[in-house]
């Protein structure tokens, strides 16, 4: 593969290598001769693209960066090698396919020679804790809150949410919801995957106040470690999920048109939108809430759909974050 000089954010990128975007958790160093693929990414690439060995593919570290290599099984040449995002999943794809299951990354295929093909802005973290709602909407937030540059989303068990998921199914539905995630991701070109976390109430959402990692282009860590990674834990984690120092704004029906704080102050900094269920924040959920510092904010007079207000509020912090005014 010839060598390309990266192409500077905003610039013309291969529309025809979106399906063959992988991401992996931890920025690529800068001599990596090879990047290892977990299961998944493996799966993807060479199961369902049916891609042949020295395909090239486009890698995401999360930094801004984005790696261009060739597929290639593991057993070539030794090198520096990047981590590749973990999986939690032990079991066979629901398909019936083996070569989905397991969490370390895959022996089979890797993406050699990597070379930075174009560089992003970093962004500041956006978080959505949302009450967990009805199956096909559900699938919805998911797809537009990852479209819309969010870079974890909690699912509450608020005490409204009229859904519960199993313990022992947590682990499968989280994964399922991040692979609708990842396709959402790869199809608006982000250079960066929206991670998806087990669900949990609002008190473990609260509970952590750990600062959440951002990296530069160069891959300088800035920030703690925010919801813990991948967000693939079974159970619900009070150290995987946090409202972090930043801004905390909890979207209050009870409140439709408080204001939303200027924007300058917060545009680099963390900021955490809580989105209640069907029904709304009970007062016990709005004290809690307001006691770890959330600032109350409205959408309007009119009753919106849960999935409805999900969209309009990550929409208006997008277009705050771009600088757009009326």
């Amino acid at each position: 593969m010839s060598r390309r000089d990266p192409t500077p954010d905003g610039d013309d990128l291969d529309r025809g290598s979106l399906k063959r975007r992988v991401f992996v958790a931890t920025p690529v160093p800068a001599n990596a001769a090879r990047i290892p693929l977990d299961a998944e990414s493996a799966h993807h690439l060479s199961r369902v693209l049916r891609l042949p060995e020295g395909a090239e593919v486009d890698v995401a570290d999360g930094t801004g960066r984005l790696w261009r290599g060739a597929l290639q099984r593991g057993d070539g040449a030794p090198g520096t090698e990047a981590t590749a995002e973990p999986r939690d999943n032990q079991r066979g794809d629901r398909r019936g396919d083996s070569q989905r299951s397991g969490k370390a990354p895959s022996a089979g295929w890797v993406i050699a020679a990597p070379q930075v093909v174009h560089v992003g802005r970093p962004e500041a973290p956006r978080r959505l804790l949302v009450g967990l709602i009805k199956g096909p909407r559900w699938d919805w937030i998911i797809e537009k809150a990852a479209e819309l540059g969010v870079h974890e989303l909690v699912p509450i068990l608020a005490e409204r949410s009229v859904v519960r998921v199993p313990s022992a199914k947590v682990a499968d539905r989280v994964e399922r919801w991040q692979r609708i995630a990842d396709g959402a991701a790869r199809q608006c070109e982000r250079l960066s995957r929206m991670q998806v976390a087990a669900p949990c109430t609002v008190a473990d959402a609260l509970a952590a106040t750990r600062p959440p990692a951002t990296t530069t282009p160069g891959g300088t860590a800035v920030g703690g470690t925010g919801m813990g990674g991948t967000g693939m834990g079974g159970a619900a984690d009070a150290a995987n999920v946090t409202a972090g120092p930043g801004l905390l704004l909890l979207l209050d029906e009870t409140s439709p048109l408080a204001g939303w704080p200027p924007w300058d102050a917060h545009a680099a900094s963390p900021v955490t939108l809580a989105v209640g269920p069907e029904g709304g924040w009970t007062d016990d959920e709005r004290a809690a809430f307001r006691a770890a510092g959330a600032a109350s904010v409205g959408l309007g007079t009119n009753l919106l759909r849960a999935e409805t207000a999900v969209l309009m509020a990550a929409s208006l912090v997008r277009a705050l974050d771009a600088g757009l005014t009326p």
